[in-house]
């Protein structure tokens, strides 16, 4: 197994946490970079947000009643944890107690399409996702509407990544990383070496200058 995989199955990168309330109030969010300084925190599970917003609703774990992860782990890593204990337990790392919170595991995909719909001022809206990978897709369109089920209308595989041409040309270009390590050092990375970076670019487009 890819040693990336045994790591945080919850974000590849910039992991956080968020605590909604039973009529769907934000309470508290936070990402893990915010509380261990650690940029992006790459495959780093976000044990520090979700405590920092249990903090600041003044309740523990064993309080909390759903779980809700961004990706569909089960289809991800078939029979990768023995029960949702186990999983909890590698993804998020809080203490649960005896009674174990239900787990919805929300596709990838469909999570970034409703976070921007539900957070935009529109009664119905198309949406677009494109990333380097959701479960088995790449690109993705939806229809959201108030009051009705989200609607996928069509998607690409992970073999037309965009976020994967974007990647592998920043390594090939010299910019250290991996996924949003890349983006994050990108600007900083390409301003120390202006020059080599360009002169690469335009070899590849036959072109000098």
């Amino acid at each position: 197994m890819d040693s990336r995989c045994e790591r945080a199955p919850t974000g590849w990168h910039d992991t956080a946490a968020c605590l909604i309330d039973g009529t769907g109030r934000v309470i508290a969010f936070s990402e893990e970079e915010r509380c261990n300084r650690v940029r992006h925190s790459l495959y780093r599970k976000p044990l520090h947000a979700a405590r920092f917003c249990l903090d600041q609703a003044g309740i523990t774990a064993a309080d909390i009643d759903v779980v809700a992860i961004g990706w569909d782990t089960e289809q991800l890593y078939p029979r990768r944890f023995a029960d949702d204990a186990e999983f909890l337990d590698f993804a998020v790392g809080l203490d649960f107690g005896d009674r174990l919170p239900e787990v919805v595991r929300v596709p990838h995909h469909a999570a970034h399409a409703a976070s921007a719909f539900y957070a935009s001022p529109f009664p119905k809206a198309g949406v677009l996702v494109i990333d380097g990978h959701g479960e088995n897709e790449s690109t993705t369109i939806w229809t959201f509407e108030d009051g009705a089920e989200p609607r996928r209308e069509r998607a690409w595989p992970r073999t037309s990544s965009l976020g994967y041409a974007y990647d592998a040309a920043s390594t090939w270009l010299g910019l250290s990383g991996d996924g949003a390590g890349v983006r994050g050092r990108g600007r900083q990375e390409w301003a120390g070496r202006p020059v080599r970076c360009a002169d690469r670019w335009a070899r590849a487009c036959g072109r000098s200058v």
